[in-house]
């Protein structure tokens, strides 16, 4: 299995350790990592030195899988020479999308690129994709055959237990890349557009990597330090606190595959504020078990944190729909059960050929 290094920051990182720590007794895996988080000259220097060993072991140990990460642009470039060379090898490649903005980012390709990226996809011996919404992109805009595509959401491990949790002030987190890409910096100005009574009703904490300084400095400017809390990315044990001292996940984003930090905020019970973009519709029915709200629109946003304030009952009535929702449909067992389903079917295919 390649992808980012497990061990560093964000959702495929979280998918990845959930994988190794879940796998089977019956596989065998070995993990690379072609990409790490830091400097431009070290994320060179760790994709080279990750790219190298991942084809290092292609040649000399022919596993009977590969596995790829793939997200965007440097990523489908490392794991594209991934999959040339496995196939070269005849050794079966799942590719595993991730990335929320493949397809605008698809979309803007020449046209010889796309061709190119195309062919990456079409060598693959099976394709995993986090949402039924993300097969239409991959089988008809990218060409991937129908038959090569999987559908597995991210799977999450459940607490046993939840906390009991105040009633006021309403705990209120955002947990992701800072800045405009994933609506925190909307966020801040939904916070900033409610009545003065009923911001301070709120405790908001908006934690990640990216644009720290700059989400700061927009918090200042907006006046709304007195309920707004920024903080750098969060280790498991710090996440989980703040998991444990909110209920309600702001996650307002333009584009996303089928966020972790949603499925894991569902887990503890929190209520989701989130756009309907990518996999989340497919999880999150507006005043089901959440609420959906138009990204890029602060009012809208504004006007979800008013009604949860504002109305307790809804509230619980949320958290607790979000909380069957990922007990019932995102289970690390089933989700074991399906990528062993994916791997066997891949090995399968390449004995086939070789008989």
């Amino acid at each position: 299995m390649a992808g980012p290094d497990p061990a560093g920051r964000g959702g495929i990182e979280t998918v990845m350790r959930l994988i190794m720590d879940r796998c089977s007794d019956e596989v065998d895996m070995t993990v690379v990592a072609t990409h790490r988080h830091g400097s431009w000259l070290y994320r060179s220097v760790a994709s080279v030195t990750g790219l190298t060993a991942a084809l290092a072991h292609l040649a000399v140990h022919r596993p009977d899988v590969v596995h790829l990460h793939v997200a965007k642009r440097g990523s489908l470039v490392r794991k594209g020479i991934l999959t040339w060379a496995a196939s070269a090898l005849r050794v079966p490649v799942v590719l595993h999308c991730h990335g929320g903005m493949f397809e605008s980012d698809f979309r803007r390709m020449p046209p010889v690129l796309r061709k190119v990226v195309s062919g990456v996809f079409r060598r693959a011996t099976a394709v995993i994709v986090l949402s039924e919404s993300w097969l239409s992109v991959y089988e008809d805009l990218v060409g991937v055959p129908a038959e090569k595509l999987t559908v597995a959401m991210n799977c999450v491990e459940v607490p046993a237990a939840l906390p009991q949790r105040v009633a006021e002030p309403l705990g209120v987190a955002f947990l992701g890349r800072l800045g405009p890409q994933k609506g925190a910096w909307d966020l801040i100005r939904a916070v900033a557009a409610l009545p003065a009574p009923l911001r301070a009703r709120l405790r908001v904490q908006l934690a990640g990597d990216g644009d720290v300084a700059g989400t700061r400095a927009l918090v200042a400017q907006h006046g709304v330090g007195d309920v707004v809390e920024v903080r750098d990315w969060l280790d498991a044990t710090e996440r989980d606190q703040v998991l444990a001292d909110s209920a309600v996940l702001a996650l307002p984003s333009p584009n996303e595959g089928l966020p972790m930090s949603l499925l894991e905020a569902m887990a503890w019970g929190l209520v989701p504020v989130v756009s309907p973009v990518g996999g989340i519709p497919e999880v999150v029915t507006s005043g089901v078990n959440g609420l959906l709200v138009r990204p890029g629109d602060p009012d809208d946003i504004a006007a979800a944190l008013r009604r949860l304030i504002e109305e307790p009952a809804l509230r619980a009535e949320l958290s607790a729909a979000a909380r069957r929702s990922a007990e019932d449909g995102f289970s690390i067992e089933a989700y074991r059960e399906k990528l062993g389903h994916v791997w066997a079917a891949a090995a399968a295919t390449a004995r086939g050929r070789s008989a």
